[in-house]
């Protein structure tokens, strides 16, 4: 029989008290032609106790969470291809990353919801950015 390794546990986890169990039913979005049900359960571990923070709070918590990866990581994912880059050396993919936020940051500020959208809307135009950054034309 072979030996089995056991590691230390990491001294972080003795903090760890509450095992969140979340569970989400809807429509699955890579799924286009049939109207099959996406179920998927969520596992999320925090050091706070139940006295600490309620049910409801770490829905809220949680939540919280989900609005900022939808509104600006899964923008910068999907809308900018992100994940795709090729700039991977030095500080070029953090500059990128920071000209992207900046991208999504004034097309929200001009008020545009959808910012493939406004990428399109800006680049009909050559002075259409430079006015959204406030800059003269």
């Amino acid at each position: 029989m072979p030996a089995v390794a056991s590691s230390p546990i990491p001294a972080f986890l003795d903090q760890l008290t509450t095992l969140v169990s979340t569970d989400h039913a809807g429509g699955d979005p890579d799924d286009l032609q049939e109207n099959r049900v996406h179920h998927e359960i969520v596992y999320g571990v925090t050091s706070l106790t139940a006295t600490q923070a309620s049910p409801t709070q770490l829905a809220a918590y949680i939540r919280r969470h989900w609005t900022v990866e939808n509104r600006v990581h899964w923008v910068r994912d999907v809308t900018f291809a992100e994940d795709v880059s090729q700039i991977r050396t030095g500080n070029a993919p953090r500059v990128m990353a920071s000209l992207r936020n900046l991208t999504i940051g004034a097309l929200r500020l001009a008020g545009h919801t959808n910012i493939a959208v406004g990428l399109r809307y800006a680049a009909r135009e050559f002075t259409r950015p430079l006015q959204l950054l406030g800059l003269p034309t």
